[in-house]
């Protein structure tokens, strides 16, 4: 077989196997739905904690943004799809628990989120 011809098949196919790699490694890591973020580690536990009251398990993500800082992006459960994120996001948009939101891939809670939340879930009623 030609040379050039294979050089250009390698030069075709490496973006197709890529793309396909990195669409597998989407899935296996799932969606969740982002419904804010917020500036501060203050607002993001005052927003999950009205989440909460409203019936809806919220943890956040901790993440630095250029030009932004850090950010707290408050987030909503763990989905095999974008669709079926899409269709609980809808559900929650349309009964007013949240305002906007954008389907996301998943990240797991920062490891303040996750202890935030035991905490929380833990005390008395009168500490909270």
């Amino acid at each position: 077989m030609n040379r050039s011809v294979v050089k250009k098949a390698i030069c075709c196919l490496l973006p197709a196997i890529a793309f396909c790699v990195s669409a597998t490694h989407a899935q296996s890591r799932g969606f969740t739905i982002q419904v804010e973020s917020s500036p501060s580690e203050a607002e993001a536990i005052s927003s999950i904690a009205n989440l909460k009251a409203k019936g809806t398990e919220a943890y956040w993500v901790k993440a630095d943004v250029p030009g932004k800082g850090t950010r707290y992006r408050i987030r909503v459960g763990k989905y095999k799809s974008q669709a079926e994120a899409k269709v609980k996001a809808d559900k929650l948009l349309s009964s007013g628990v949240i305002k906007e939101f954008i389907i996301t891939l998943y990240d797991a809670p920062s490891p303040d989120s996750v202890a935030w939340a035991k905490a929380s879930s833990t005390a008395p009623a009168s500490a909270r």
